[in-house]
């Protein structure tokens, strides 16, 4: 099941075929041919390490993150764009983390094919733009967090101070540095990165004197062992363990801030109370970010780090799955945004209903539409039986269905307010001697009751 297999060539040695064919007294193209023929194909002999299992797993765990990653991140993004209430600086670091899961997750097909791949087929330009557009979207992931754990510590620590990071123009210069600075950790991988033929040669057989000759292809990077192995722990280390630990004191700080402190002022309590019951749900929410990106990404890093060390194989369908359940990461991010930010989760479902109100008012006029345009063609059809002179019978039956047609139109967009009584009108049909339109009189109002 695994896709982009190289071509390969079997290799058989000429002492094995002159041993073969002296003992059955054919020709050494012919044992060539029997040989292969009973080998099989190169490809299912020497291509058969990514099982159909680990390649059908990986195609389903994908389908089921890209979605909700691509719609829910996107729905963050619009939401806040598009709700003047929303525009607030923590906000507009959410907007940023949904703009890098939203990115990430439009990679992840690449990625996807990569993993359940033998060979790289898709050349140079790809290869230098996709690895550091992912590692942008992580890096800048990474260091927003630790400005949202920041700017929460001096909301917190110092609420009767001015904060320059609770200003819009602040916060979407800080986040244009972070993201600088995250473009700024992958140049190196744009620099060296391309299409790598990392095998060109014949690879031995289970059986002596055959062998299999194939070119394999990898996006990878140009360098020495040591550039690899000091590139590697860099990213390691900035991109992970520091933020980690900066996140980690912060909000140990803020935690340990709000463990002590009592509630003052001459604040009502029930506001007092509703205030701080969302300033612990909007806390929660920055924690469970920070701890979901950890715990889904760690592994990653670690098995990363642990092949740069010892500089070994690690197993191609581990590394595959752990990356996997770090690009899960941005399909939970907006689910947590809907459980725990309620101000977001209300405007959502504002936004929704709106949606559903067009939706129904679409609907109703092409509905009403189709109901004129049915009703046009029977009274065309009326005049039509009308020049040539229709029989009796047809003519009440258009008549009656005419009537029933009017009546009811009438009656559901015509109610009446007071205690009028509504006449339903006969409508009579008949031809004069003109050959004129049938005329169709109106409603017939009794105002004996006034």
């Amino acid at each position: 099941m695994a896709i982009h297999v190289p071509d390969c060539e079997t290799l058989i040695s000429n002492y094995l075929l002159t041993f073969v064919a002296n003992r059955s007294n054919a020709s050494l193209s012919e044992v060539e041919q029997l040989i292969k023929e009973q080998l099989g194909p190169c490809e299912d002999q020497l291509f058969n390490y990514l099982s159909d299992t680990f390649v059908y797993s990986l195609i389903s765990l994908y389908c089921v993150i890209m979605p909700i990653g691509f719609f829910g991140n996107l729905c963050i993004i619009l939401l806040i764009v598009t709700t003047p209430k929303l525009q607030k600086s923590l906000n507009f670091l959410l907007m940023s983390l949904a703009v890098s899961d939203l990115i990430l997750t439009m990679c992840l097909p690449w990625t996807l094919n990569y993993n359940i791949s033998y060979d790289y087929v898709h050349g140079n330009t790809l290869c230098r733009a996709v690895p550091p557009i992912q590692g942008t979207a992580v890096a800048s992931s990474i260091y927003v967090l630790v400005v949202m754990a920041v700017e929460r510590h001096q909301a917190i620590a110092h609420p009767t101070h001015d904060r320059a990071l609770s200003k819009k123009s602040n916060m979407a210069i800080c986040i244009a540095v972070v993201w600088c600075l995250a473009l700024c950790f992958q140049i190196p991988l744009i620099v060296v990165g391309q299409d790598i033929l990392i095998w060109n040669g014949t690879e031995p057989s289970s059986f002596r004197g055959i062998s299999y000759y194939t070119q394999l292809h990898a996006c990878g990077e140009i360098w020495s062992e040591e550039q690899a192995y000091s590139l590697s722990i860099a990213i390691i280390v900035i991109l992970y363990i520091v933020p980690l630990l900066l996140l980690l004191v912060t909000y140990a700080r803020i935690g340990y801030i709000l463990s002590v402190r009592r509630p003052v002022g001459n604040i009502l309590p029930a506001r007092a109370a509703a205030r701080a019951q969302r300033r612990r749900r909007l806390l929660l929410l920055f924690v469970l970010l920070v701890v979901v990106f950890a715990v889904f990404w760690g592994p990653y890093f670690i098995i990363q780090c642990i092949k740069a060390c010892r500089q070994g194989y690690c197993s191609i369908e581990a590394i595959a799955y752990l990356q996997w359940l770090g690009h899960s990461n941005v399909a939970l991010d907006p689910l947590l945004y809907a459980a725990l930010h309620e101000r977001m989760r209300e405007h959502f479902f504002i936004k929704l209903g709106l949606v559903k109100k067009l939706f129904r008012s679409i609907c109703y006029c092409k509905c009403r539409k189709v109901k004129d345009e049915t009703l046009m063609v029977r009274v065309q059809e009326m005049e039509a039986s009308d020049t040539t002179q229709p029989s009796s019978s047809n003519l009440a039956t258009v008549s009656q269905r005419l009537t029933t047609n009017v009546n009811t139109n009438m009656l559901a967009a015509t109610p009446l307010s007071d205690n009028r009584t509504l006449k339903t009108p006969q409508l009579t049909f008949g031809v004069n001697s003109n050959n004129s339109a049938p005329v169709l009189p109106g409603v017939i109002v009794d105002d004996s009751s006034t």
